[in-house]
C-alpha cells in the first residue's frame, strides 16, 4: 500500500541537492509526497506571520500517515521543523528521520551527520498520563515549546511516563543515514 509521507527539512538542504535526492527516490517508489514547499511558497507563508505558515503545515499533513524529517547540519535547530514534528506526533503520523549530510552535494562533498532533532524534542508527560506538553532543550533545561500547546492523549500514557519529560528519541523516533544503510530499498521500510 502507498502512504503519504510528510517531508520537513531545513531549506538550505534543498539549495544543496541533497533532501532532493531522497525526494526523488521516494517519487520513484511512486511513493505520495507532502510538504516539498519550494522556497517561494514558504517565504510567502512566512511574510504573512505565524498562523500563514502554520495552516500551511497543517494542511500539507493532511491525508499523511508519516512524517520524514531529513537532517542536515541546522535541521535540529529550525523553529519550523520543530512544529512540524510535534505536529506529526499530535496526529498520530509514524515519525522518523533520515541523515542525508552523506549524500554528496553538487560538488561532491559530504558533511558529517547533523544534530538528530529529536535528542533536542521532547513531551512532558503530565502526572496523572493524560496529556503531554511539547518541550525543547534550549541552554540547559526543558522549556515548554512555544508554538505548540499541550494536548490531551488520545490514551493514557504508560506509568513510567506519567510526570517525566521524555525526548523523542526515547520514544520511538528513530534515524537512519542515507548513506550507510541500503537507503534504496530501504526507504519503504522506514516508512512503514
Amino acid at each position: 500500500m502507498t502512504r503519504r509521507v510528510y517531508f520537513c527539512f531545513d531549506h538550505d538542504d534543498i539549495a544543496s541537492a541533497r533532501a532532493t535526492v531522497v525526494r526523488q527516490h521516494f517519487r520513484s517508489m511512486n511513493g505520495s509526497e507532502a510538504g516539498f514547499f519550494d522556497l517561494a511558497t514558504w517565504n510567502n507563508a512566512s511574510k504573512s506571520g505565524e498562523l500563514a505558515v502554520k495552516n500551511l503545515i497543517d494542511n500539507g499533513l493532511e491525508g499523511t500517515s508519516a512524517t520524514c524529517v531529513l537532517i542536515g547540519t541546522a535541521t535540529f535547530s529550525q523553529e519550523w521543523v520543530r512544529y512540524e514534528i510535534f505536529r506529526s506526533i499530535a496526529r498520530g503520523n509514524r515519525v522518523f528521520g533520515v541523515h542525508i549530510n552523506q549524500i554528496p552535494s553538487a560538488g561532491a562533498r559530504v558533511k558529517p551527520n547533523g544534530p538528530n532533532p529529536f535528542d533536542f524534542l521532547a513531551l512532558k508527560f503530565s502526572d496523572d498520563g493524560t496529556s503531554v506538553e511539547p518541550t525543547e532543550y534550549v541552554g540547559n533545561a526543558w522549556i515548554q515549546f512555544d508554538r505548540y500547546p499541550p494536548y490531551r492523549l488520545s490514551a493514557i500514557a504508560v506509568a513510567s511516563r506519567r510526570g517525566h519529560v521524555v525526548q523523542l528519541s526515547d520514544i520511538g523516533c528513530e534515524t537512519f543515514s542515507w548513506s550507510n544503510q541500503d537507503s534504496a530499498t530501504s526507504m519503504s521500510s522506514w516508512v512503514d
